[in-house]
């Protein structure tokens, strides 16, 4: 690609109509506005799984322990976020391709690959120090589970391979409640949780279809349309 009327500072370049991303252009995690950093977390993903977690945590208990009650919603905040910017950092190159994704701030040049990279590391990483110090093993890994099978198991292995992905990446959603149990009781032995977490990975499926079928082709065409378009 050659630079367009974009300065060097910007991680986006252009090439007649097609946009490139500029992976070595620097620009400071300061330098662009907080909004932007707010959308690549995904806040309606996040605000969902944040919801259903203090459901189960509100009906696990009896009595409401605002810490704990602060601290589940602290670190699933966190690794929802820290997953989203992951996931965007690691999609940057079909997400410029595909309509529903080219407005993420990756793809429109407000923040660059680097800077997203780093962000969700942070992020995550501030969860963990939450979730050791003050949840149980169990709250502390299915908030873990959460984000590594939404990074690890949906955007890595089955985004750009599989239509399955609807249905499998379901489970990183159903992590939520289990997480939301687990912090409020220490366990997770009890029927509850686990029909909370069934109850969410049947919805997301049918949550998803409808509305984005039609950009499943779309999807698989974004993954080769890009190839022919290299930044130096």
């Amino acid at each position: 690609c050659e630079k367009g009327p974009y300065s060097s500072s910007q991680p986006v370049v252009r090439a007649g109509d097609e946009l490139c991303i500029n992976e070595q252009a620097p620009t400071f995690i300061f330098g662009v506005q907080s909004a932007a950093y707010l959308d690549l977390t995904k806040p309606k993903i996040v605000f969902l799984l944040d919801f259903t977690a203090l459901m189960a945590f509100l009906v696990a208990t009896r009595g409401i322990n605002l810490l704990s009650l602060a601290a589940i919603l602290a670190a699933g905040t966190l690794a929802s976020a820290g997953a989203g910017a992951l996931n965007c950092y690691l999609d940057r190159d079909i997400d410029q391709s595909m309509g529903r994704t080219s407005h993420r701030p990756i793809p429109r040049g407000e923040i660059s690959p680097f800077n997203a990279l780093g962000f969700g590391l942070l992020l995550v990483a501030a969860r963990v120090g939450i979730s050791l110090w003050l949840f149980s093993l169990w709250a502390s890994l299915f908030i873990f589970l959460g984000a590594a099978i939404y990074v690890g198991f949906y955007t890595k292995k089955l985004k750009r391979r599989t239509t399955l992905k609807i249905v499998l990446g379901g489970s990183a959603g159903s992590c939520a409640p289990l997480a939301g149990w687990a912090a409020a009781t220490r366990n997770v032995g009890a029927a509850a949780p686990w029909l909370r977490a069934l109850l969410v990975f049947v919805w997301t499926p049918s949550h998803f279809l409808e509305p984005r079928a039609s950009t499943l082709e779309r999807l698989f065409e974004g993954r080769y349309s890009y190839a022919s378009c290299r930044c130096r």
